[in-house]
């Protein structure tokens, strides 16, 4: 089942309007353990799980004055991932993050938007 985000949202960046896309690649490290009798009996590696870590971005349109109060690259960020369909809207994803870049943009006859990207640091909960 595909869900529609109508009211997803975004809070702990300085801004809260405007928000109309957020992502977040959530992942783990694995490590090879292949040994030797493992690589003579199957011919196939094995690994095993190991650090996890998560990124992300978020699409904001942007706000006359808003920019002002957005958090810098480098600042950490304690902010909160909101669903918008239930029953996931029950519950939120938070953690702390890094804000790791800007990237302005302004179409002919467009939106100005502001994609902000960001490194997760330390774990990512759900609430």
């Amino acid at each position: 089942m595909a869900l529609h985000g109508k009211s997803g949202n975004v809070t702990g960046f300085g801004f809260t309007l405007g928000i109309h896309t957020w992502t977040i690649d959530y992942i783990c490290d694995t490590e090879e353990d292949t040994d030797f009798a493992a690589a003579a009996l199957d011919e196939f590696k094995t690994f095993i799980a190991g650090l996890s870590s998560w990124t992300g971005s978020i699409n904001v349109y942007t706000e006359i004055g808003a920019i002002a109060t957005w958090d810098l690259p480098g600042a950490t960020v304690a902010a909160i991932f909101h669903w918008s369909i239930a029953p996931l809207a029950l519950h939120n994803l938070a953690g702390d993050v890094i804000v790791t870049g800007w990237s302005p943009g302004t179409p002919v006859g467009g939106i100005e938007t502001m994609d902000l990207s960001f490194q997760g640091t330390g774990a990512l909960g759900v609430t």
